[in-house]
């Protein structure tokens, strides 16, 4: 009887790790075939700029009605996004899910997180992609022409923004629905002179009344090298602290990828199988940040407020008016 179950212990051992090394060459296949890599942390900036970004994060003062802040829509507490389906932005109420309209408006999108997203080689941002960095050139492609091409009209900004994470941060600020609103200077001064005109009556709310000491001296220390602050310096600011705080590495998924065949459990092995095969998730989320930087229509009808007609969001499309970009979002890293 013994001697019986010291045999189907050992047989069931040498069974087990078969399947283990069988699933385990199938995943190395997977990983070699599409680029799947682990990341490694993002180059830090200075304390002192991530310092300044924090402070902008947290800031109120950034939208016109001096209600809301990047940290309402994008709380660490739910993954740096809202757990919304619509987002609220100011007249609202409350942090995260948690959050009422009140008085605001909704968005038709969610908020996108903020994970890993300070990285070069992430040069789309915006579910529309309507922010790109060139990683090679540093060329921008924004909803600002200001800031546009080789040599941009506003270089004085563009050239402050070293990243696709720190171009977009400055597109909320001027959005109505987020954090701009209506009937205060911030949008009085965007209906006379569009983009540039907000932004800078941004910069004069920050640098004065009661801000302006704490700010001017966090600017200082943060751009040593520069004797006048404007939006791309806030833009920079804020990429430095989100690309540095919510920079997500060695995790099991990384350990894995390195070679450590007991980082998954089995049941997470068979689920990256899964992914990588029959599921054909692979398909798109792919590469080191589990996605193909493109843009992509699966389908899917948006069910959203009334107030938004048919037919409601049209992604892509709403950036490059291509006839063929409609409905196609980007991969979500």
């Amino acid at each position: 009887m013994k001697t019986s179950l010291i045999t189907f212990l050992l047989v069931s051992l040498f069974s087990f790790s078969g399947v283990a090394s069988d699933i385990d060459a199938q995943l190395k296949e997977i990983i070699l075939n599409n680029d799947l890599r682990p990341l490694v942390p993002v180059k830090p900036k200075s304390n002192d700029l991530t310092r300044l970004g924090a402070m902008l994060f947290h800031e109120i003062a950034l939208s016109g009605p001096g209600d809301i802040a990047c940290i309402h829509c994008h709380h660490p507490r739910f993954a740096t996004s809202d757990a919304l389906p619509f987002s609220i932005g100011t007249g609202g109420r409350g942090m995260g899910s948690g959050r009422r309209q009140g008085s605001a408006g909704v968005t038709k999108r969610h908020s996108t997180h903020l994970l890993n997203i300070g990285y070069q080689d992430v040069e789309f941002m915006f579910w529309d992609g309507r922010v790109h960095r060139d990683p090679k050139t540093g060329i921008l492609t924004t909803p600002e022409a200001a800031l546009n091409g080789a040599t941009p009209q506003r270089a004085d900004i563009a050239s402050a923004l070293t990243s696709a994470a720190s171009t977009q941060a400055i597109f909320p600020i001027v959005n109505s629905l987020e954090m701009m609103g209506e009937n205060n200077p911030i949008a009085d001064a965007y209906k006379e002179g569009g983009n540039l005109a907000a932004w800078k009556a941004v910069m004069d709310k920050l640098l004065s009344g009661q801000t302006a000491n704490n700010y001017m001296n966090a600017f200082k220390k943060a751009f040593p090298n520069s004797n006048q602050f404007n939006i791309g310096h806030v833009g920079e600011a804020l990429g430095a602290f989100m690309s540095r705080n919510f920079n997500i590495i060695d995790t099991p998924y990384d350990s894995y990828l390195k070679g450590n065949t007991s980082a998954l459990t089995d049941s997470e092995k068979r689920g990256m199988l899964l992914f990588g095969t029959k599921a054909k998730c692979i398909n798109c989320h792919n590469g080191p940040h589990l996605s193909d930087n493109r843009f992509h229509s699966i389908g899917v009808p948006q069910l959203t407020e009334d107030s938004y007609t048919a037919p409601f969001d049209l992604g892509r499309f709403e950036a490059t008016g291509v006839e063929s970009d409609k409905f196609k979002f980007r991969t979500p890293a």
